[in-house]
């Protein structure tokens, strides 16, 4: 089962984007995951996100420059996006951060929900060391 991830920009005219958004989740192929990454905070409303759960759709939950998004679930997996918690694309998570962030994680694991992480504060390195540091909190968690 493929996975494939879109991206919502602004919207000017809510009603008509949410109309545009409802066709284009209807055609989506099934037998796939999808997901959809609003950076614009427009989007995240309750009506975009019962149209998400409607197609199992997930919403990306993502922190980028400065920013979190809402930390909805719409789908029966979860998908989140870790861009570095100063500039985007950049820095270093505290392990304060990561096991927030593992205990959100463990949380939707338990509510028998894929879950996928992906980070991209790729400077220096930081998105395999926090990957590895995640995976580890996680594992560390489920043993207690």
């Amino acid at each position: 089962m493929g996975q494939a991830e879109f991206a919502g920009g602004r919207s000017t005219c809510p009603t008509r984007a949410s109309a545009h958004l409802k066709t284009f989740l209807r055609a989506l192929p099934a037998g796939r995951r999808y997901n959809i990454e609003f950076r614009d905070q427009s989007w995240q409303t309750g009506r975009v996100f019962d149209f998400l759960r409607q197609y199992n759709v997930a919403f990306c939950i993502y922190e980028l420059g400065g920013i979190r998004s809402a930390l909805e679930v719409t789908a029966d997996f979860v998908y989140v996006r870790l861009h570095g918690p100063g500039n985007k694309y950049e820095g270093d998570y505290s392990i304060t951060t990561l096991k927030s962030w593992a205990t959100r994680l463990e949380r939707w694991i338990k509510s028998h929900r894929g879950v996928y992480v992906y980070f991209d504060n790729d400077q220096a390195g930081y998105a395999v060391k926090h990957a590895q540091e995640l995976k580890n909190l996680i594992a560390c968690e489920a043993k207690e």
